[in-house]
Parts: structure tokens; sequence; C-alpha cells
């Protein structure tokens, strides 16, 4: 398999952009909410294992949607992404 640049058409572009307001909201989500109830519940000494789980869960699917945002920011605004052919 080889890297190969395609152009994207106009839906494709609407399409990633939609891709992105849903990312972003997903990590506003995790670090405006979902992540500081983690940290607190760790603070007051729940479950310890679980919580410390979740909370680790949720920094590295935060870390993955902020990587997507800037792919997906990328592509929007040169118009192209690069696909395995």
């Amino acid at each position: 398999m080889k890297k190969e640049e395609v152009k994207l058409t106009e839906r494709d572009i609407e399409i990633k952009k939609n891709m992105l307001e849903e990312a972003q909201l997903q990590a506003d989500i995790l670090e405006t909410t979902i992540i500081p109830i983690a940290e607190k519940e760790i603070e007051l000494n729940l479950p310890m294992r679980n919580a410390q789980y979740k909370l680790k869960q949720n920094k590295q699917q935060l870390e993955l949607l902020k990587r997507n945002i800037e792919i997906l920011k990328k592509q929007i605004k040169e118009g192209k992404e690069v696909v395995l052919k």
C-alpha cells in the first residue's frame, strides 16, 4: 500500500466540518465536565481503581480527539487528504 493525496469535494469538506464540530464538542465535554468529575472522584477517595482508570481513559480519549481535530482542520484548510491505496 502507498499513500496518495486526494482532492476533497465540497461534500467531503462539509462532512469533515461536521466531524470537526462533533469532535470539538466531545473534547469540550471531556475537558469541562467528565475529566473534572473523575478527578473529584479520586480526590474524594471513591473506588480508586475504577476512578483512576476512567480518568486515564478519558484523558486518552481527549488527546485522540485533539489530534483528530488538528487533522480535520488541516484537511478542510487544504481541501485534500492522504489515503492508503
